[in-house]
């Protein structure tokens, strides 16, 4: 089983930020449903409601607890000194 840490990756991105974005998703889903959902006044949309609340939450805290921790956006990667040196020679040499 994969153990999840707030470390840099080669990759850029870190697994953590692509559930992060994955739950920013679902909450919008299920805020678009949970206003359809008021036109009924049900009890299906204070469920939908506060889903669509708590994954919106819980995206924000995962984004900004990474943001702060690893010093750089946690779903768009920082650019290397490689890729820096790659766009250097190819578009400005």
């Amino acid at each position: 089983m994969a153990m999840f840490t707030l470390h840099h990756t080669d990759h850029g991105y870190h697994e953590v930020a692509v559930l992060a974005y994955l739950f920013m998703l679902l909450g919008f889903a299920a805020g678009g449903i949970w206003i359809v959902l008021l036109a009924e006044a049900t009890t299906g949309a204070a469920v939908t409601g506060v889903a669509a609340l708590g994954l919106l939450l819980a995206a924000t805290t995962i984004l900004t607890v990474m943001t702060k921790r690893l010093h750089h956006d946690a779903l768009v990667p920082d650019n290397t000194t490689v890729e820096v040196g790659h766009y250097l020679h190819d578009y400005r040499d």
